[in-house]
């Protein structure tokens, strides 16, 4: 940041800011206590007249009022004498010390003398700096300018024992301040210690949330999304929830054979789980464990290189401590705002415990930050997968115990958010639990019910068509060592039946079982 140090501008980075301010402070709280001071030590000065003049009350009215005028009382004041028309007889008369004021101070006790003596200090002090002084223009002068223009300016109420009172307090209050500022001053501790303190009741005063909105975009006539281009990237979605998209400017083609080229940087114990193609534009739908659904714009998505491991999904959706993702959905930016093609397109979800739903996407169209229910999963479940669906697909559920079932999308009704779902496959065994779902385009093959040959579809390896709900066709012997993981081809040809499992090829004789001959004559 730039920055004026000292009059000139010079560019700082954060800790030498900091070390300037901190500084700056530091000389603001110094002038201030100086100020302070000052102003203390003149009150204070102030202050010490006026006790002096109630200390001789009854000579200060005797020497105001035999005074011709206002400047020769203030000098005779300054002075402390008496006027030189009185003389001893007038003063007896008037019932008044004949000892002028001045003189009784210098036989007095103590505390006359301390107060003398803080006078001729202050004096001292406030003279030089203009060229003007209030200071006794004669050595051992009674009272200053100031002090004598103050008695000349105290009212005839201030003169009663309660008001004497409150100035003698006022004084002793002003002396200790006048104590603590110059304590203040000597000690560089102190006054760091102020800033601290200063800067903690800042906080303590205005710690609130911000009320206003920072605007990148400068107001509601620019959308940030008019500053960003809509070109083509790639986004990558780790197990681990880091995600970023890349350019597709960054990956080249190449021939057949080649090695490829670095897509992702991942850790140690990640991989990446979800990849797919979309524009800056798009919108993407994030599905997690507990069945939540969180939205997101591509542009909001940090951009990388190929070799860049991402950010954090958690950063930027908010997320439970306890919830992963599970699933990722990109949707289009006229597609989402296109209200026919949001009421005819569908969100397919399946959970572990054999559930399967079907919601519309208008139902997803209107996220809130903390995101949305997408599904709502018994106790033990969670949603495993989540699938964008024309609503005429064909469903393949598969579980752990090495049973898949295929039926039609058609069989399982539209339902709102805040439901659990139907039932779409039957767990056989104790423990088993569902590993993949997978859809295979528009409706293929007949139903099992249906009476135009309905066993073709097995033998040609598309599995027979049923109804959700039943447990499924058994694809894994017992003693296979891939029983219950995830391998099944996209194609609707192999929709019903495991990647590795040969097809049955129906019975055949053993070459070594005997062989039934026809008796002659029978």
């Amino acid at each position: 940041m730039v920055a004026l140090v000292k009059g000139r501008p010079q560019v700082l980075d954060l800790r030498e800011a900091i070390d300037v301010y901190v500084e700056h402070r530091h000389d603001v709280v110094t002038r201030r206590t100086r100020y302070e001071l000052r102003q203390a030590e003149d009150r204070a000065h102030v202050l010490e007249g006026l006790t002096l003049a109630l200390d001789h009350l009854d000579a200060v009215i005797t020497v105001i009022r035999h005074s011709p005028d206002t400047g020769t009382a203030r000098e005779n004041l300054m002075a402390g004498t008496y006027p030189p028309n009185l003389s001893d007889d007038d003063l007896d008369e008037l019932n008044v010390p004949l000892t002028p004021p001045i003189d009784q101070q210098q036989q007095g006790d103590g505390s006359e003398n301390a107060i003398q003596q803080r006078l001729e200090l202050q004096e001292a002090e406030a003279a030089g700096g203009d060229g003007a002084s209030d200071a006794p223009e004669e050595e051992g002068a009674w009272l200053s300018r100031r002090q004598a223009d103050a008695i000349l300016a105290l009212r005839l109420s201030r003169l009663t024992g309660l008001e004497r009172d409150k100035i003698a307090g006022e004084y002793r209050d002003i002396i200790t301040e006048i104590e603590r500022l110059r304590g203040i001053l000597a000690s560089r501790e102190r006054r760091m210690q102020i800033i601290k303190d200063e800067l903690l009741e800042v906080k303590e005063q205005f710690d609130d949330e911000r009320r206003t909105e920072i605007d990148y975009t400068g107001g509601d006539s620019i959308n940030m999304e008019d500053l960003i281009d809509d070109e083509p990237v790639v986004v990558t979605v780790t197990h681990q929830g880091l995600l970023k998209r890349t350019p597709v400017t960054e990956y080249r083609a190449q021939g057949r054979g080649g090695r490829g080229i670095r897509a992702s940087g991942t850790r140690d114990d990640d991989y990446v789980e979800h990849l797919f193609a979309s524009t800056n534009h798009d919108y993407l739908l994030f599905f997690t464990d507990h069945g939540q659904c969180y939205w997101l714009r591509v542009f909001d998505i940090p951009e990388g290189s190929r070799t860049s491991k991402g950010r954090s999904i958690r950063n930027l959706i908010e997320i439970a401590p306890d919830d992963s993702l599970r699933a990722v959905l990109a949707v289009g930016k006229d597609d989402f705002t296109d209200e026919e093609f949001l009421n005819n397109h569908y969100v397919l979800m399946a959970t572990r415990g054999g559930q399967v739903k079907k919601s519309t996407l208008e139902a997803f169209s209107r996220p809130r930050s903390n995101g949305i229910i997408a599904i709502k999963t018994d106790e033990g479940d969670e949603l495993l997968e989540a699938h964008l669906t024309g609503g005429d697909s064909c469903v393949v559920m598969a579980s752990s115990s090495g049973h898949a079932i295929r039926f039609d999308e058609e069989d399982v009704r539209a339902t709102g958010r805040n439901t659990r779902g139907v039932r779409g496959i039957k767990l056989a065994e104790e423990g088993a639990e569902v590993v993949g779902l997978f859809t295979c385009g528009e409706r293929q093959g007949p139903r099992h019910d249906e009476h135009d040959r309905p066993h073709r579809a097995a033998r040609e390896g598309e599995g027979r068509v049923r109804r959700r709900g039943p447990d499924g066709h058994h694809h894994r012997r017992d003693d296979d060592p891939h029983r219950g993981r995830r391998h099944f081809h996209d194609g609707p040809q192999h929709a019903g039946r495991a990647r590795d499992q040969p097809a049955r090829r129906g019975p055949h004789r053993r070459r070594d079982a005997p062989v039934a001959r026809r008796k002659s004559g029978q």
